[in-house]
């Protein structure tokens, strides 16, 4: 018959080799995730998926774009529909008062904001000669 001792564990330890054990896990895991990230990117480029899927967004996004068009315009054409209007006729005038408040926007803004970039376009070198003044007033300070 064998006897067999009983050791007493130092649970403290245990618990830090524990701790410690569930760090180093959790880094290998982060680790891990990189490194498929990094290696899919290095595919993609390679197999030329960025070209495709630029190819597609320039072919979805038009379709996007009406759809979120079409959402927040949904509760005007709804709000006439309720006055007593066609919700073809409703559609008709929102879409026709937006588009005429773009070209308003465009030709009302648009000038003034290419005037505006001439402007500063012009004052630019002065603006430069100013900043490089006060760099180096500010670096002969020292």
């Amino acid at each position: 018959m064998k006897i067999t001792k009983k050791t007493e564990i130092d649970k403290t330890s245990l618990n830090e080799v524990i701790t410690l054990s569930k760090k180093i896990l959790n880094l290998l895991y982060v680790f891990l995730i990189i490194s498929i990230v990094i290696a899919g990117i290095f595919l993609a480029i390679y197999m030329g998926i960025p070209k495709f899927l630029i190819g597609v967004l320039g072919v979805i996004s038009p379709i996007f774009i009406g759809f979120v068009i079409a959402w927040l315009f949904n509760p005007l054409v709804k709000q006439l529909t309720t006055k007593g209007l066609n919700r073809i006729l409703s559609a008709i005038i929102v879409y026709a008062v937006f588009l005429i408040l773009i070209i308003i926007f465009i030709r009302v803004f648009i000038p003034v904001l290419y005037s505006q970039i001439n402007d500063l376009i012009a004052s630019l070198p002065s603006v430069i000669t100013k900043i490089n003044e006060v760099i180096n007033d500010f670096v002969m300070s020292f």
